[in-house]
């Protein structure tokens, strides 16, 4: 993984979960800290992540920034990899530097693993914000869009590789992962057991994970604090500066 672009603020350090080394990034402020949680196969160099940090910093604000094993510079093997594993990540880091009440900022894959870490942590989890929200996404959006074809290599070598638009390398789809997935489907429930505000933001031109998914996700809150920001025409990224303006407003509009 090549170095970010970005001039970062603080250094990256790591930490050791189930034999993989974690990359992250803390920076310690106030008592209210918000962490970021970035997208499948994505890693904490990238343009949303580097805004909240900073704006975090800015504000004399915690902020917690980190890569998930498998993606950006910490270990794993994708081939090995679950939504079980992601969470206990997150939990490790969250543990290892977060006192007290905490604000959660997930994008994609990450907005997914952010409502389970919210539901893990109860009260502790004072406010969400959500991009591009890939809830139940092994399910929704892997499984679910497999073809024939697909289906049956999951089923015989236990993975399939897939092309992305937003990677060179193709991306592994494992049955594990899929299988794993399921015991952390959000949708299916009658309600989602948060209760701290919670705004999602979603592009409707996202080819990726349909809008309606946030709407899904909103509707299934018992938060009676919830709002969904659409933005017409827009895709799945959501990394412009008029983004990134929104990402921060709503941040600010909980803290």
């Amino acid at each position: 993984m090549e170095e970010s672009d970005f001039d970062w603020p603080v250094e990256k350090r790591f930490t050791q979960r189930n034999g993989n080394r974690l990359a992250f990034r803390y920076s310690q402020g106030s008592e209210k800290t918000i962490v970021y949680l970035g997208g499948f196969h994505s890693n904490m160099n990238g343009e949303k992540c580097f805004a909240v940090f900073n704006f975090a910093r800015d504000n004399n604000l915690s902020v917690l920034c980190m890569d998930y094993s498998c993606h950006g510079d910490s270990e794993g093997d994708f081939h090995e990899a679950t939504i079980s594993e992601w969470l206990a990540d997150v939990t490790h880091v969250i543990n290892e530097n977060v006192q007290g009440d905490f604000y959660l900022c997930g994008s994609s894959m990450g907005a997914w693993i952010s409502l389970l870490t919210a539901c893990e942590f109860g009260d502790r989890v004072k406010g969400i914000v959500t991009i591009a929200a890939a809830t139940d996404m092994t399910e929704r959006f892997i499984w679910d869009r497999c073809q024939e074809e697909q289906r049956k290599l999951l089923k015989e070598q236990g993975y399939f590789s897939w092309d992305s638009q937003y990677d060179d390398d193709p991306y592994i789809l494992t049955q594990k992962l899929i299988d794993d997935g399921r015991n952390h489907l959000l949708l299916i429930n009658k309600e989602i057991s948060i209760d701290c505000p919670v705004r999602l933001l979603h592009g409707t031109a996202d080819d990726e994970i349909v809008w309606t998914n946030s709407l899904e996700t909103l509707e299934k809150l018992r938060s009676k604090d919830v709002t969904l920001k659409l933005f017409k025409g827009d895709d799945h990224r959501l990394s412009e500066p008029r983004h990134i303006r929104e990402i921060i407003r709503a941040l600010k509009s909980m803290i």
